[in-house]
Parts: C-alpha cells; structure tokens; sequence
C-alpha cells in the first residue's frame, strides 16, 4: 500500500488544487509506487469523499488502475444536496426526540425553520439536464458516471449511513442511468449504518477495511 497527499493537501507542499486538477499526482504516485515496488503492473485507487472523486475522474486514462474504491464519493451539486437534505436530514430530524423538547420548551422558531425547510424544497425542485452530458462542462454527476462508464476495471462503493455526501450520492445513484450502470457486475456497493463521514470510530474504518480486503480477495 502506498498512501499519499495530492500537492497542497495532508502531509504535501505545494498550492493547494481541487479534486479534478491532480491526474499529474495520482500519475506520479503511481509511477513511484512502481519504482519503489518492482514488477507490480496493476493498482487499486482507493479514496475518501474528494479524493473518491479525483480516483474514478483519473482512472480511465491509466491502464494501471485495475479497480477503485469508493468511499463517501463527491456528487456535490446544489440541487443534488437539497433532495438528499429533503429525503434524509428532514426525515431524520422529525424522529429525534432533542427536537420536539426543544419545541416543549418554547425554544424553537417556527418561521425560521419554514423559511429554511422552502428554501431547500427550491433547490431541490431545480431541474435536471434532459440529457446526461459528461462533458468538461457538465455537472459533477454526470462527468463521474461518464468516467465510471469508460472505466472498465472493477469499482467498491461503501456508503456511510450518516452522512450527507453518501446520502446525495444514493440519490445521484437512483437516475436510470446510474442505475443501470451500478447493476453492471464489476460494481459492488456496501453501506454501514450509522457510520459518519470518515468512519471516525475504530469498528467503522476497520469494518471499510475488511470490506476492501474481502473486496479484492474475491479477485
């Protein structure tokens, strides 16, 4: 394994770049995991949210990268974030008990929340491209699911169940063609319930772990 920070980022110098600008790093890591590992040809990308995103972004154009894994991918788009806010945030947030004492002790604005609740239901009721398009000026969903699309290794997707970027992600995933190329055989998608965005306790990361070991095993 050969873990590292893209330029500007974690342990790396550098000016910091986005997630769509680092083919030149991730080719790089590559080639000096090959020169530090002799005789190895194929890699897995494996990354986290951004990183998730610059992986299945770069994956197409290197012949290396074998398979990616996916945690939390970045599908960030403003109406994208308001639907999952709407299906899973608002849901959520009417069961919680912190919420109706809150209200019991008169300490809760109605007007304020409603005024939030509509400006979500607004975005959220922004409409989407007729056509998918990949291109370079597309939407971030549809350039990863055009990238995944010319992918041909395999791909793990694991989802946290209490997080809001995996959750617009299952709502990305629910379009057709997202579906259909989800049910493609080379894709495999695994959610753990009540995890949060970086699987920050230990039988979190270590189940996402096992998950990505029992994953290639089964190559």
């Amino acid at each position: 394994v050969l873990r590292f920070d893209y330029r500007g980022m974690g342990d790396s110098e550098g000016t910091q770049r986005t997630f769509d600008t680092v083919d030149d790093d991730l080719r790089a890591a590559i080639d000096c995991f090959q020169r530090e590992v002799p005789g190895l040809q194929q890699v897995v990308l494996w990354g986290l949210c951004d990183g998730a995103a610059a992986a299945a972004l770069y994956a197409p154009q290197d012949a290396r990268v074998a398979g990616l894994v996916l945690l939390n991918p970045w599908v960030r788009t403003e109406e994208g974030a308001a639907r999952a806010t709407l299906k899973h945030y608002y849901r959520d947030r009417l069961r919680d008990p912190a919420l109706w004492k809150k209200i019991a002790q008169g300490g809760f604005n109605p007007l304020k929340a409603a005024a939030s609740f509509v400006g979500v239901a607004r975005r959220a009721l922004l409409p989407a491209p007729a056509k998918p398009d990949a291109g370079c000026g597309a939407a971030l969903p549809e350039r990863l699911h055009g990238s995944l699309l010319r992918f041909e290794g395999r791909v793990l997707v694991v989802l946290s169940g209490a997080d809001l970027t995996a959750q617009e992600f299952s709502v990305v995933a629910e379009a057709p063609h997202w579906r259909s190329l989800l049910q493609q055989s080379r894709f495999a998608r695994r959610t753990l319930a009540g995890a949060d965005h970086t699987f920050s306790r230990r039988a979190w990361h270590e189940q996402a772990g096992a998950w990505t070991a029992g994953w290639l095993a089964a190559w």
